[in-house]
């Protein structure tokens, strides 16, 4: 792939490599990657108490995890936030997440994805 479509498609597929072996922790605190979900298909969403959307987005994906998971597929929540990590989990309280297992970024890796750095 001499073009310069080429050189993003392929910058793309092991940009994608990178973060399925980019560390998260899962909701009992140990370390995991995308990796672990192999053979699963997943709706992963970037979320972070400071995204406004989120506060929106966050209750309607939880009711699909509730109608939709199962051991073929999950909504992956990775929370991007870097300071306060007990605010994420309070936020979700809030505003009555109940089915979403609780993913984390601490070091906000994935929020290169979304274009922005997480604070």
């Amino acid at each position: 792939m001499n073009s310069p479509r080429g050189d993003r498609l392929l910058h793309r597929r092991q940009g994608a490599r990178a973060y399925a072996r980019a560390r998260l922790q899962r909701p009992d605190g140990n370390p995991t990657t995308l990796e672990a979900f192999k053979g699963k298909t997943l709706l992963v969403n970037i979320w972070a108490t400071w995204c406004v959307p989120c506060r929106s987005e966050m209750p309607a994906l939880d009711r699909l995890q509730k109608a939709a998971g199962s051991d073929k597929f999950e909504v992956l929540a990775i929370n991007v936030d870097t300071t306060r990590l007990e605010r994420p989990k309070a936020f979700l309280e809030e505003i009555g997440v109940r089915n979403l297992k609780f993913y984390a970024d601490p070091r906000a890796i994935f929020s290169s994805i979304c274009g922005r750095a997480a604070s």
